[in-house]
């Protein structure tokens, strides 16, 4: 999953096949702090606020059937300019 910036926007979707509607949760670790994941879209999104790498398992569900896939997020520092 691609590295976001602290302070900036950061957009990114979780999908799984076969199509269908599924719903996504977290079920392992924790999205980066200032980011959420919408359940029925699989749309992580937010403004992150802490930089770190942060590790979590999000698990797809439909019809009683799910499967899951574990992530990595590395935010960063956004770039200091002295002036």
């Amino acid at each position: 999953m691609p590295g976001g910036t602290i302070g900036s926007s950061y957009n990114q979707t979780v999908s799984a096949t076969p199509a269908g509607t599924y719903s996504f949760t977290v079920t392992n670790g924790a999205l980066p702090t200032g980011l959420t994941l919408n359940a029925g879209t699989g749309i992580i999104n937010g403004t992150p606020t802490s930089a770190g790498s942060y590790n979590f398992r999000i698990t797809a569900t439909r019809d009683g059937c799910s499967g899951s896939r574990d992530y990595t997020v590395a935010i960063a520092c956004a770039t200091v300019t002295l002036t």
